[in-house]
């Protein structure tokens, strides 16, 4: 099944744009959580389910026509993953998109970090023969459950590259725990009309630092216009004050001076499964994965200056949305 884009009269969405997001096609994203997750715990006690992991994602991103290098991260068997889809006419200007593939010892982890894995695989698909004028860069990277070595490490190698100009990154991390019950989200804790995030978990938090805040609205108005189906909830400049929304590989970008958003289902708020066991493909909602990849597609076009696209977010502003139909479960 796939995802469908509908764009009416009046509406902010580019045609070509919404005609590329229906491409976004759930089973696949099912499949691969379903193969990741199968390889078990993918942690450096585990050699033969990291070995495992780099080749499935290497082999999926070739067979969506990429080129694939790795990013080596010390003596550890763990590796990062790295491709692009390059820019036709400002290719040293680029976004990157990310997720961690290890986890926990004793855990599969399919939301954590399966899910963005999966998301991240369908995203380069989807984007694999969009033209582009400037650069998409798709990240996998190592150890984040360690000390996020793997994110360190590409940060690092960043900075001995002058000619690149990358305007940030998107970190998905847990990205397919999604469910209605009622008072199912925690928070640490609240402050009226500052932070105050639903109570229901069923919206994906985009979390920002205040150099990231460009970033961070891209993201939310690209689903807005794009994905209205999709619930949002963006925390601004406020994400790099709180300890609980620097647990993931965007904060080397932060502690680098550099411009990084995470993208989260939030976790152990909401998922009951964070670290454990039980954190099994059959837990999560594909069709809530599927929606988040199109909502980035369409931030990646966008930015990336694609024909009809214009990288400039107050391109939302200056429109008044149309509502849309939400998907079919």
């Amino acid at each position: 099944m796939h995802l469908r884009s509908f764009v009416s009269p009046g509406n902010p969405a580019r045609p070509s744009i919404a005609a590329r997001l229906s491409e976004v096609a759930i089973e696949r994203i099912k499949h691969d959580v379903a193969r990741i997750a199968g390889f078990g715990p993918r942690c450096n006690e585990r050699p033969d389910a990291i070995s495992n992991t780099i080749t499935y994602i290497t082999s999926r991103l070739q067979e969506s026509g990429y080129m694939v290098a790795t990013e080596t991260c010390g003596a550890d068997p763990q590796v990062n993953v790295v491709t692009q889809a390059v820019g036709r006419t400002e290719p040293a200007r680029i976004l990157e998109f990310a997720a961690h593939y290890d986890t926990v010892p004793n855990s599969p982890g399919a939301d954590d970090n399966g899910s963005g894995v999966a998301g991240l695989l369908e995203l380069a698909r989807v984007l694999a023969r969009a033209r582009l004028a400037r650069t998409i860069r798709f990240c996998f990277f190592a150890m984040e459950e360690v000390d996020k070595r793997g994110s360190r490490t590409h940060v690092e190698i960043m900075a001995e590259k002058p000619d690149e100009s990358v305007d940030g990154v998107v970190v998905y991390e847990m990205i397919g725990f999604r469910t209605d019950a009622p008072r199912s989200q925690r928070t640490p804790f609240r402050f009226p009309l500052v932070l105050w995030p639903p109570t229901t978990g069923n919206f994906i938090a985009v979390v920002s630092n205040s150099l990231s805040r460009g970033l961070a609205e891209l993201f939310a108005q690209a689903a807005r216009c794009y994905i209205p189906s999709l619930r949002i909830y963006v925390l601004k400049r406020l994400g790099g004050y709180l300890g609980d929304a620097v647990r993931s590989d965007h904060v080397c970008y932060w502690h680098a001076g550099r411009r990084g958003i995470m993208v989260t289902d939030t976790a152990n708020f909401r998922n009951p499964n964070y670290h454990q066991a039980s954190d099994t493909p059959e837990t999560l909602d594909y069709h809530f994965i599927a929606e988040i990849v199109a909502a980035s597609a369409a931030m990646a076009l966008e930015w990336a200056g694609c024909p009809g696209g214009t990288g400039d977010p107050r391109h939302f502003q200056r429109r008044k949305p149309v509502p849309l139909p939400r998907f079919p479960r």
